[in-house]
């Protein structure tokens, strides 16, 4: 399995709302996503996917998505989802709105309530993409199916496994 054929295959054994979350949030961080499609998640993850997608003329493009890819979810994802302090702010914030807004009270509760399990579902996502970095996403592995892809590409052959 190629680096982007792992990382889509991560990607889609993800749960819907994870999947949602991150497709927007990569979509929103790229400046020239149109404002327009930010409160539709459905076509926000086909353009994530679309705009992700193999295809591009040259192997360093190919691994430039991947490198992309990597650096937005690390830092807008990983690095928020697994901090227990933020989930505790989370947390405040319902606990806030309970308090002052009587009328979204209910639903406030209901995020409150889904805050340990959301917490406990990211901090395994982030381990598995900690993984995926580790190996199919890391320097190395991209640096390898990138020059195997020059090779195939230019020469007609593939570079010997080491």
């Amino acid at each position: 399995m190629n680096p982007s054929q792992a990382f889509w295959k991560w990607f889609d054994d993800l749960p819907a709302s994870q999947r949602e979350a991150i497709a927007q949030i990569v979509m929103t961080s790229l400046p020239d996503y149109p404002a327009r499609y930010i409160v539709d998640s459905e076509k926000m993850e086909e353009d994530f996917k679309s705009s992700f997608a193999l295809g591009a003329a040259l192997p360093s493009r190919e691994v430039a998505r991947l490198l992309i890819l990597r650096r937005i979810i690390d830092f807008f994802v990983v690095r928020r989802m697994r901090d227990q302090e933020q989930w505790e702010k989370d947390k405040a914030f319902w606990e806030y709105v309970i308090g002052e807004y009587p009328e979204h009270a209910q639903e406030a509760k209901g995020y409150l309530l889904q805050i340990p399990f959301q917490s406990a579902m990211w901090r395994k996502t982030c381990e598995s993409w900690e993984v995926l970095c580790e190996g199919a996403l890391s320097d190395k592995a991209l640096r390898r199916w990138m020059d195997d892809m020059h090779l195939r590409k230019f020469a007609g052959w593939s570079a010997p496994r080491s």
